[in-house]
C-alpha cells in the first residue's frame, strides 16, 4: 500500500528528469547548428540565427547613418546605394571566407545599388586574426584594401606574419612603409575600436552582416541575402 501511494510521487520525479534531459539535448544540438554558418565567440552565441531590427523603418540612404563606420572601407558607393551591408569579418575565419564570396557575388550582381562596409572582429582563437586585420588596414593606406582583403581570404591557410608582408609585396604594394605601418601598430586600436562596437550593435561571432539595418548571423547562403536587398530596389 505504501508502494502504491508513492507511486505518483516516483512517477512525477522521473517526468521532471526526462524533461532535464530532453532540454539539455535540444540545447547541445542548437549549440552545433549554430556552429554550421559561423564562429561563434566566448559567450557561445549561436551563428546562423537572422534577427529582425526593424528593416523598412527608414529610407533605405539612411541605414549607414546609423553606424559608426567613419574610416572603414568601403565596396561601392554610398551616396548611390540603395542598399548598404556591414560585414563585421575575421580573416582566419573559414565561414567568413565564405561570407566575403558572398558579398563579393551581390556586389557583381546589384552594382551600384549595393554598398558593403567592412568592419574587424578578429576572434581571440584565431592566432594572426588581429595582426591580418591591422595589416588590411595598412594595406588600406595605400588604397588596396580589397585587393588585400581579397588575397587573405583566399589564402587563409597561409596566413601568418611572414605572409602579410608577402601579400603586400605580390600586390606591389610599398613593403617598406606597409612593414612600418604595421609593426608599429598603427592600426591596433582601429581594429579593438571595430570589435568593441560589434559586440555593442549584437555581433556574437563571425560572419556578422547588417542589410540596411536587419542582422544576418552567419554565412548565409546568397539568396539570403538577394531576398532582403531586393524589395529595397
Amino acid at each position: 500500500m505504501a508502494i502504491r501511494r508513492r507511486l505518483p510521487n516516483i512517477l512525477m520525479v522521473i517526468q521532471l528528469v526526462l524533461i532535464v534531459v530532453m532540454i539539455f539535448q535540444l540545447n547541445v544540438i542548437s549549440d552545433r547548428i549554430g556552429t554550421l554558418t559561423g564562429d561563434v565567440v566566448a559567450d557561445g552565441g549561436s551563428a546562423d540565427v537572422v534577427v529582425d531590427l526593424g528593416a523598412g523603418t527608414a529610407d533605405p540612404g539612411e541605414y549607414e547613418n546609423t553606424f559608426d563606420i567613419e574610416g572603414a572601407p568601403v565596396l561601392g558607393d554610398l551616396d548611390k546605394a540603395k542598399v548598404t551591408i556591414i560585414a563585421f569579418s575575421d580573416f582566419q575565419c573559414s565561414y567568413c571566407a565564405t561570407g566575403e564570396a558572398t558579398m563579393n557575388a551581390l556586389a557583381a550582381k546589384y552594382g551600384d545599388d549595393v554598398a558593403i562596409v567592412f568592419k574587424h572582429f578578429p576572434l581571440s582563437f584565431h592566432q594572426y586574426a588581429q595582426m591580418a586585420s591591422e595589416a588590411s588596414m595598412c594595406a588600406d593606406n595605400q588604397d588596396m584594401f580589397w585587393e588585400y582583403h581579397d588575397g587573405l581570404f583566399e589564402n587563409q591557410a597561409s596566413i601568418n606574419p611572414g605572409y602579410l608582408t608577402q601579400l603586400a609585396g605580390e600586390l606591389g604594394l610599398d613593403t617598406a612603409e606597409f612593414d612600418t605601418c604595421l609593426e608599429t601598430g598603427q592600426y591596433t586600436a582601429y581594429v579593438n575600436a571595430d570589435f568593441t562596437y560589434g559586440t555593442q550593435v549584437g555581433i556574437t561571432g563571425t560572419p556578422g552582416f547588417f542589410v540596411n539595418g536587419e542582422l544576418v548571423k552567419g554565412a548565409q547562403p546568397q539568396s539570403v541575402f538577394e531576398g532582403m536587398i531586393d524589395p529595397w530596389l
